[in-house]
């Protein structure tokens, strides 16, 4: 293996390892008749949102790779950004209102480094074990 350090060996493990992760969430697919790429499911938790200095606590839904729904008491406006921190993860996704109906709010993850696509990946993989 000329030319090949551990380090670029380790980076591109990771690469597959994130390539295989994303499969098996992609594999499950959406259900029949939803509009959706990307299962969703449904999860009971508290998450906190921010926006320029504006904390909210919001309850989840639902979320999926791509999104999530979560039930707020404060208004928000469609179109805005928010970093959501969802439990036990160790960074925030950043995410758009994509739709408010009453105090629910539909969220799109922005675009995700690979790192933060990883750490939602791990999170959504403990819903697999239901399955």
């Amino acid at each position: 293996m000329d030319g090949v350090t551990d380090e670029r060996l380790c980076r591109e493990i990771v690469a597959v390892l994130r390539e295989i992760e994303m499969t098996r969430l992609d594999l499950l697919g959406p259900k029949n008749g939803d509009k959706r790429k990307s299962v969703r499911f449904r999860e009971d938790a508290i998450v906190t949102m921010e926006c320029g200095g504006d904390l909210l606590t919001a309850g989840l839904v639902d979320i999926s790779i791509g999104g999530a729904i979560v039930e707020v008491e404060e208004a928000v406006i469609i179109g805005s950004t928010w970093a959501i921190h969802f439990p036990g993860m160790g960074m925030a996704i950043p995410a758009d209102v994509l739709a408010v109906e009453g105090p629910m709010v539909r969220l799109s993850f922005r675009p995700l480094s690979p790192g933060a696509r990883l750490e939602l990946a791990k999170h959504l993989e403990r819903h697999l074990t239901r399955y």
